[in-house]
């Protein structure tokens, strides 16, 4: 964190939490503030999930709203909204996945590929196309799981791989992410 006092017109305190707002895979804003007024800016995902009609095979198309970076608690969040619609998608991440992601959507050029564009351009070279990023599975340790979705031909496959990467990827090949949707909350 680099700001000295909490973004927010008047407060003196302390930034505990950068804000990065996204709108169509750009950064366009970051925020460094108090704890008090980043929950006044971040939608609540802590709220019970009111009752959605839910199909576990139903996948919804997401795209990244906010990256979130607190430090002083580790917490490094991303957060998925509903393309068309009210529903949200959070997921806890790694300081290293949070920059590669944040490093992404800036947009900033980059002296050699990063580990993301790597695996995107081999995917490439063999051939094959990502088409999508899922979140399918939630398992007992209560972590998310994702499948990159590839087609070479006429050949499908899914690869298991962490949510966070399969949002980086998503990012360098400019490909949807889809959540199962039992696992959005509402976040009106």
């Amino acid at each position: 964190m680099t700001a000295q006092k909490c973004s927010s017109i008047g407060c003196s305190n302390e930034p505990d939490v950068r804000v990065v707002r996204i709108h169509n895979r750009a950064v366009v804003s970051e925020l460094e503030l108090c704890f008090q007024h980043a929950a006044e800016v971040m939608p609540s995902l802590d709220n019970p999930q009111k009752a959605f009609p839910s199909d576990p095979s139903k996948e919804v198309l997401v795209d990244i709203e906010y990256i979130l970076l607190c430090p002083k608690n580790e917490h490094f969040g991303l957060y998925l909204r509903e393309m068309d619609g009210i529903r949200r998608f959070a997921s806890n991440t790694g300081w290293c996945e949070w920059w590669t992601i944040y490093k992404l959507l800036k947009k900033e050029p980059v002296a050699r590929p990063m580990t993301h564009a790597a695996v995107a351009n081999i995917i490439c070279s063999l051939g094959a196309q990502l088409e999508s990023v899922v979140v399918d599975n939630w398992d007992q340790n209560q972590n998310f799981h994702a499948k990159l979705r590839l087609r070479q031909g006429p050949k499908r496959s899914a690869i298991d791989v962490r949510p966070s990467d399969g949002f980086a990827l998503a990012i360098v090949s400019s490909v949807p992410i889809f959540v199962q949707e039992s696992f959005l909350l509402d976040a009106s």
